[in-house]
């Protein structure tokens, strides 16, 4: 949920904000049908919320590298079982109920950052394309073999690509 939080804080105070990122996230409200499926998806946590990241945990990557990656996605699954259910649904309900910030891209003068997995199932790539197209300024790395978890699925190219957009906001450039 970094992304919505970073356009929230970037249109609230734009003057403090040399560059932002959203990584493996969208600036676009839900859809209907997405609010509706984040509706079903709080029924699910509210009936069994271990067994929902039990299952939800694994298709955040990209499905060539779910056995790859699988003690990796065991010990997400570990760590998350010892989320509140309130957290989850909050969380899906914070999301389901954000609004939109198309025309942050639009008007903003500083760089965006927009790190795509090109299999992402949450984030369609070529929805992020045509948001990445609307900024001023944008820099796009795009993980072809990647899901919704670059920071595991390609953490050298994520690392690299967040470590010098870091650098190119901070020279003012």
């Amino acid at each position: 949920m970094g992304g919505y939080v970073a356009c929230n804080f970037a249109e609230l105070f734009p003057n403090n904000v040399s560059g932002l990122g959203l990584f493996h996230s969208s600036a676009r409200a839900d859809t209907e049908e997405k609010k509706q499926n984040r509706d079903r998806i709080i029924q699910t946590i509210k009936e069994d919320h271990k067994k929902y990241i039990y299952n939800s945990v694994p298709s955040l990557f990209a499905k060539e590298n779910v056995l790859k990656y699988k003690s990796e996605i065991d010990k997400l699954i570990n760590l998350s079982q010892n989320m509140e259910k309130q957290a989850l649904i909050n969380a899906q309900t914070a999301m389901r109920d954000r609004e939109g910030h198309l025309e942050l891209l639009t008007n903003a003068n500083f760089p965006f950052l927009f790190i795509i997995g090109k299999q992402d199932p949450n984030q369609p790539y070529e929805t992020l394309l045509a948001q990445a197209s609307l900024t001023k300024i944008s820099f796009i790395l795009m993980l072809e073999h990647c899901g919704h978890m670059g920071f595991v699925e390609d953490f050298n190219r994520t690392y690299w690509a967040i470590e010098s957009f870091a650098k190119l906001c901070y020279a003012g450039v």
